[in-house]
């Protein structure tokens, strides 16, 4: 996990930095931040997220395939993980 610098301590993620990730819209994040859907840092009126969290929120929300995708393609059930979220999460 990429942290800033100080031990211990992840960078945060900002509602952009996530709505690119998941592909989802800002708007959409926004939304869902404030019903409570995602895991959230809260300084004052902004909003930030722990990546260690979000990969877990992201886990809980997968659905594997097990059947072929529309138009004949199969769709890959051990797709490696993204970057982001590539190494340990400390929990």
């Amino acid at each position: 996990m990429e942290s800033n610098g100080i031990t211990g301590i992840e960078k945060l993620m900002t509602v952009k930095e996530l709505a690119e990730i998941t592909r989802l819209a800002v708007g959409t994040i926004n939304h869902w931040v404030a019903e409570g859907r995602v895991p959230v840092v809260r300084f004052g009126s902004r909003v930030l997220f722990r990546p260690s969290e979000i990969y877990v929120w992201i886990k809980e929300h997968y659905c594997p395939a097990t059947k072929t995708a529309a138009k004949g393609r199969h769709i890959k059930q051990d797709a490696e993980e993204p970057e982001l979220f590539s190494g340990e999460v400390k929990e």
